[in-house]
């Protein structure tokens, strides 16, 4: 039996999170993990989300327009790249001719440059976080691969966001295995190009009650 990915669009009236009309997007075929991305330029939503190894052996990352109410999507999915075309990504050590793609976030430089974090697989069969660039600036496109990851200890599934006084910081979770995953945070710099991290942000330890 095929493994079948779907994805849930939620609306936040304060509290709780409530579905979005009845937008459940391609449920029945292979959705995973999906970012959705408003275009301001053309007041459009666009998804970006994974299309798994498990049933094409080398994951995409794909882009689809959805609906404005979010109730649905727009057309067919367009493909933006395969996991092995990062010079860092490895096939997973239990299906030798797999790659993993997981966990997409754009994020629009200081310069406006339009890149991806996404997570893989990459030397040593460790969880990596890895950067891809659109070429044109633009969500469809054509998209190029960094050749040296982001962050590479075995953890990702990265996010970026900004704290209230103005720092760039990136979650993930790390290590990539079993019960002893936790969240760690780091520090990004936008250098305009690309993103640097800067440390690994210490959680404080919580005052004795």
């Amino acid at each position: 039996m095929a493994a079948l990915s779907g994805a849930v669009a939620l609306v936040c009236l304060w509290a709780p999170l409530l579905p979005a009309a009845e937008a459940r997007y391609r449920a029945d075929i292979w959705i995973r993990d999906p970012f959705i991305l408003p275009v301001a330029e053309t007041q459009t939503y666009y998804m970006v989300f994974c299309h798994e190894w498990v049933q094409i052996k080398d994951g995409t990352m794909e882009l689809v327009q959805l609906k404005d109410d979010l109730s649905g999507v727009v057309g067919e999915p367009k493909t933006l790249f395969r996991a092995s075309e990062a010079k860092w990504a490895r096939p997973m050590f239990f299906a030798k001719d797999s790659y993993v793609t997981d966990g997409p976030f754009l994020y629009r430089t200081k310069t406006g440059r339009l890149l991806m974090i996404w997570s893989s697989f990459g030397e040593k069969h460790t969880y990596t976080v890895g950067i891809s660039y659109s070429t044109t600036g633009k969500v469809a496109g054509p998209w190029k691969q960094s050749d040296e990851p982001l962050l590479a200890i075995d953890g990702g599934h990265g996010m970026i966001f900004k704290t209230f006084d103005g720092r760039l910081v990136m979650p993930i979770h790390q290590p990539n295995q079993g019960g002893t995953i936790r969240a760690r945070l780091f520090e990004l710099e936008d250098v305009g190009e690309t993103l640097h991290i800067e440390r690994e942000i210490p959680f404080e330890k919580p005052h004795p009650n």
